[in-house]
């Protein structure tokens, strides 16, 4: 019989999840595998918007609307991403459907991102995979 593990390092019962402001839901996309065809411009562009949702609430408190460039990051990494302002999302959460490739931008870079920062949105960078299996969602801040 399994054990359950209560307190994994991204769950609601960790300690970790109160330093930060939003729960992270990285769902996979319907229209490719993890980041393959990444790189094709008609399913990026035209089968969904490649952004960050956040709910209306959770946006109008940052100060941020539809289509801003927001900062997505967490102790270990950092990506840049249009904001997707929707009632669709709950408060206090934020959802990355998209898998895709990461892109290092040449400015800016960071220090927790000296390569830098994330451009592409690949939400893998911002999981702490020393939990995983268990682990199955991200904490972060927007």
């Amino acid at each position: 019989m399994a054990q359950m593990t209560m307190g994994g390092r991204d769950t609601f019962h960790s300690k970790d999840s109160r330093s930060t402001t939003l729960l992270m839901s990285s769902p996979h996309a319907q229209h490719r595998v993890h980041s393959l065809l990444d790189n094709n411009s008609w399913l990026r562009n035209d089968c969904y918007r490649h952004a960050v949702w956040i709910s209306v609430s959770d946006a109008k408190m940052r100060g941020f609307i539809d289509g801003d460039l927001v900062r997505v990051y967490n102790d270990i990494a950092e990506m840049i991403l249009p904001a997707y302002v929707t009632s669709r999302v709950v408060p206090g959460t934020n959802l990355h459907i998209s898998r895709c490739l990461v892109q290092p931008s040449e400015t800016p870079k960071s220090q927790l991102m000296p390569d830098g920062v994330d451009m592409g949105g690949a939400p893998n960078f911002l999981t702490h995979n020393e939990d995983l299996p268990q682990t199955i969602v991200g904490f972060l801040a927007l």
